[in-house]
């Protein structure tokens, strides 16, 4: 079973690189339970060499994120179970090896973090690992994730960070898009973007918007927490230096969340929000995802809302899930019109032609090449406690 799937594509050569976690590896005898799969393409993911693992030592494995710099080097983060919790490993020879991992944490200073985003420099000099000990911290390195700073805390409500996404800009201010919960996830939530112009050293949180408490979901799918459908933030900046958060909120609580999306040119003052999610007040939207192409103004974002359901009439009426994508080449004034990527019906067990039982894993993933492409990831299952698998499309 492979969930939390990420996506990174090399910015010179046609390699596309993908990590998820997997559950029951009965192939890798020694790897331990969950572990994190590597595949790498080097036809721009018209297909893909053999499965392979980032380590096959240690306690559970989770979480991963993975990122491409110029040089062709590769950087992974990922969970090695909750203590040392988030830890970061290197590639010179395209994933064939890895190095040792290195944590930015010390036991004397935290005790566990979960949920790690990755963000690094065009050169991968400066790596940025943002996680959750329940608060919200950020540690850098500035020796391409040789060592790290000790973890900067950023808050200091109480709440429960959440870490989403994060990137760095041309002229070093880094970006961390991330949303913060009450202790128990109920009650109002906010959506920020963490931002440091100092290498990390400080960071300022700028509140983007607030969201209603999420549906539950308990009905839909086993397992399925009070949350988890919830806001989630990505964020992505252009070739002119504007950046687009795109991004799931509610006005009501326990309503299906809209998707929105709001632009920046310095990550302070930032535009009205406008919704790019279907109108139906009962269809949800969940884990957006958002990458800029090449060319001033133009975004992709893909996400997983549930449309083609029947307009339900019973709290827990089966929900038919999909994965869409849509374009903007002028900032986001004017989009085109979702397109279904999940449109292969009748695959397994947990689709139709209406689409998949449930969003599997807590996020999917967007990268574009160096040639435009649209390389989307995300999980497909039939509920939250599976099973599911990892799914793959791309495009122009």
């Amino acid at each position: 079973m492979d969930w939390e799937p990420v996506i990174a594509a090399d910015p010179v050569t046609p390699d596309i690189y993908q990590l998820t976690t997997r559950y029951y590896a009965p192939e890798c005898a020694t790897c331990p339970d969950p572990t994190i799969v590597f595949r790498r393409s080097d036809d721009g993911g018209a297909t893909w060499r053999q499965d392979s693992y980032l380590s096959r030592a240690g306690r559970e494995l989770a979480d991963p994120q993975i990122a491409v710099a110029t040089d062709g080097t590769l950087y992974a983060a990922y969970l090695q179970d909750w203590w040392p919790g988030a830890v970061l490993v290197k590639s010179l020879d395209r994933g064939k090896t890895w190095s040792q991992p290195v944590g930015p944490l010390a036991k004397s200073y935290l005790e566990w973090s979960d949920k790690p985003i990755l963000a690094i420099s065009s050169d991968g000099r400066d790596v940025y690992l943002a996680f959750n000990s329940n608060d919200s911290y950020v540690a850098a390195s500035h020796d391409y994730g040789e060592s790290f700073s000790a973890p900067v805390k950023t808050n200091s409500d109480g709440r429960v960070w959440f870490h989403t996404d994060g990137v760095v800009a041309p002229d070093g201010t880094v970006y961390v898009a991330a949303t913060d919960y009450t202790q128990n996830l109920m009650g109002r939530s906010h959506i920020a973007v963490l931002r440091s112009t100092d290498e990390g050293t400080s960071w300022q949180t700028i509140r983007i918007d607030t969201s209603a408490a999420a549906p539950r979901c308990r009905w839909w799918a086993p397992g399925c927490y009070l949350g988890f459908l919830g806001p989630s933030a990505a964020i992505a900046i252009d070739s002119s230096g504007r950046l687009m958060l795109a991004y799931n909120a509610g006005t009501r609580q326990g309503e299906p969340q809209k998707l929105w999306i709001r632009t920046s040119q310095d990550g302070r003052e930032w535009s009205r929000r406008r919704r790019i999610s279907r109108p139906h007040r009962w269809v949800n939207n969940a884990f957006p995802a958002v990458e800029a192409g090449s060319l001033p103004g133009d975004f992709r974002v893909a996400w997983q809302d549930d449309r083609k359901t029947t307009k339900p009439k019973a709290t827990n009426e089966i929900r038919w899930w999909n994965t869409w994508y849509r374009r903007t080449t002028d900032g986001g004034a004017r989009w085109n019109k979702p397109i279904r990527l999940s449109n292969r019906g009748g695959a397994t067990f947990y689709k139709s032609k209406r689409g998949y039982g449930f969003p599997y894993g807590d996020y999917l993933w967007l990268a574009v090449d160096g040639t435009d492409t649209n390389h989307v990831i995300w999980g497909e299952g039939e509920s939250y406690n599976g099973n599911g698998g990892t799914w793959f499309a791309r495009g122009k």
